[in-house]
């Protein structure tokens, strides 16, 4: 299986099989120093949710680039979504200052 196909598109995802998706298709989102640089996290676990229309797969990720703040985002992934293909933004980088209020959107998005 290509490693941007999914074996299922139901449930939570493991981070590691979110990273190989992300970085079969060029992405270097998850990379060591990109994280680094933006001081990027992962909040809980990756899940497949609907989102404008596709499955995809949402998470929170909070960032503190340069000695700022922590802020939160909400992301989507959309497997073989090309030429869009990569981790996008949904409702505005470090839009909330609160996981909780970050995770208030993403539970708008339905679980699949």
């Amino acid at each position: 299986m290509h490693p941007t196909t999914p074996a299922r598109t139901v449930g939570s995802v493991d981070l590691d099989e979110l990273r190989a998706m992300t970085r079969a298709i060029g992405s270097h989102w998850f990379d060591g120093d990109t994280m680094r640089l933006f001081r990027s996290r992962v909040l809980g676990l990756p899940a497949w949710r609907d989102w404008d229309g596709k499955p995809a797969i949402m998470f929170i990720s909070s960032d503190a680039p340069g000695g700022q703040p922590r802020r939160y985002t909400v992301r989507a992934f959309v497997p073989g979504d090309a030429p869009f293909a990569g981790v996008s933004t949904v409702g505005g980088y470090g839009r909330f200052e609160t996981a909780a209020a970050a995770r208030k959107l993403l539970n708008t998005f339905p679980r699949r």
